[in-house]
């Protein structure tokens, strides 16, 4: 059985403190623990992190970007040509999860929405995205 590929990116997980950063750590380490059960590969990557911390995640999984958007977008997009699975952490990745389908229709992307940021409608590049 071929192993499965799974990207995961978030905002953030590591640099800062809050709900979603918390929800962010315990499915990353829930993804870390599951990866040889579920026979897959995974690899994360934080947008506004500059670190990982190794109780959730070997830092040889996690790759940070320091807030550096266009350099975050382009890995994450190079990376996703070889991923089965994508994984967004937040809508406001949806510039990423939309190229994504764009080039590779046939992969699985599964968008993760904590509430607050989708109570409202939402328009343009987001609401394509969902």
């Amino acid at each position: 059985m071929k192993q499965r590929k799974i990207q995961f990116l978030v905002l953030t997980a590591f640099s800062s403190i809050g709900g979603i950063e918390k929800f962010n750590r315990a499915f990353i380490k829930a993804l870390v623990q599951l990866q040889i059960p579920m026979n897959s590969s995974v690899s994360f990557s934080g947008l506004y992190d500059h670190t990982s911390d190794e109780a959730y995640v070997p830092s040889k999984y996690f790759q940070p970007y320091f807030g550096k958007r266009m350099k975050f977008v382009v890995h994450s997009l190079l990376q996703s040509l070889k991923t089965d699975d994508l994984i967004i952490g937040h809508i406001n990745l949806a510039l990423v999860g939309v190229l994504f389908k764009m080039f590779q229709p046939q992969k699985k992307l599964t968008v993760i929405c904590h509430g607050i940021e989708v109570f409202e409608p939402v328009s343009g590049i987001k609401k394509k995205l969902l």
